[in-house]
This record gives C-alpha cells, sequence and structure tokens, in this order.
C-alpha cells in the first residue's frame, strides 16, 4: 500500500496534464477507483478476516463522474489521508 501511495502524487499531476475530455476520462477511471481501494483497505482490519470490496453502487457513482478534475482532487485528498495513516503505523 505504501508503494501504490508514493505513486500517486506523480500520476495526479500526469492526469492533470490532459486535456482531451474522452482521454482524461479514459485514464481517470482506473486511477479513481484504485485510490478508492485503497481508501478502503486502509485501517481495515477486515482485510485479514474476509473480503474487501467497494460497493457496486459506489463504484458505478466514481467512474460516471470521473469526468472532471475535481473529482481527482477528492481522489487526492484521500490519498493524502491514507497516506498520513501509513506514515502514523511506521512511526
Amino acid at each position: 500500500m505504501a508503494d501504490a501511495l508514493t505513486l500517486a502524487p506523480s500520476c495526479l499531476r500526469f492526469m492533470g496534464q490532459l486535456r482531451h475530455p474522452e482521454v482524461f476520462r479514459f485514464c481517470a477511471i482506473p486511477q479513481v477507483m484504485a485510490v478508492a481501494s485503497l481508501d478502503k483497505v486502509a485501517n481495515n482490519a477486515d482485510l485479514f478476516t474476509g473480503v474487501v470490496k467497494i460497493r457496486k453502487g459506489q463504484a458505478l457513482k466514481l467512474m460516471a463522474g470521473c469526468g472532471t478534475m475535481q473529482v481527482l482532487a477528492v481522489c487526492c485528498v484521500r490519498c493524502c489521508r491514507c497516506t498520513a495513516w501509513v506514515r502514523a503505523v511506521r512511526s
């Protein structure tokens, strides 16, 4: 998880440079889903006892709304929250 979080800032910088809406959306959907998954896994004890998944409704909502940088900004906030948690655990 920590390795994935270190790559998030460069990924978001790349996404900010995309100008064509279809290309942006094509790239944004997997990134939004990945960050949502990391957010779900972070500090979740169920990870060791069962399956931890994003609900279908949440996934559809994320995919439907990921056409703008605003959604990526929300994901960035989630990523920062996960990064703070990982740093706190490592300390």
